[in-house]
């Protein structure tokens, strides 16, 4: 944009409270915070959409941590990503090893899920963990 910064910050403080976990944006907002038209998803929020995706995403019963990276990316760290089911995820990747892992269940109740961490491009490739997380934060590993 080419409004002055402070205000393009607070028009997109607004917009962000009416993102959807996919990135929809509504196409207006009137002042009564009624959207107006159907959401639509920018090419920036695609882009956002598929690297989230990159490090973190589940279909329901299992949730897939840094599924997709490559072999050189052996040092990463990402905090609070959160997944379409309602998991927000913080990874740490140090010298090719997962050395933390903590996933909030972000529903009120126990949820039983399969993790599956990094690939096969990684020493001992993919490590799946069988967990029923509680409400709330979690430490895997």
């Amino acid at each position: 944009s080419t409004i002055e910064p402070k205000i393009t910050f607070k028009r997109l403080e607004n917009v962000i409270k009416y993102t959807s976990t996919h990135g929809l944006f509504p196409e207006k907002i009137r002042p009564d915070k009624f959207w107006i038209l159907f959401g639509y998803t920018s090419a920036h929020a695609s882009f956002i959409w598929a690297l989230n995706s990159l490090l973190c995403a589940d279909n329901g019963k299992t949730l897939y941590i840094a599924a997709g990276i490559p072999k050189k990316w052996q040092n990463l760290k990402f905090s609070n990503i959160y997944t379409a089911s309602g998991y927000g995820v913080s990874f740490t990747l140090k010298n090719g090893k997962a050395t933390n892992l903590i996933v909030e269940n972000c529903r009120e109740k126990d949820r039983l899920i399969i993790i599956k961490v990094l690939n096969q491009n990684f020493e001992g490739g993919v490590k799946s963990i069988k967990k029923i997380l509680s409400p709330g934060k979690n430490k895997i590993i």
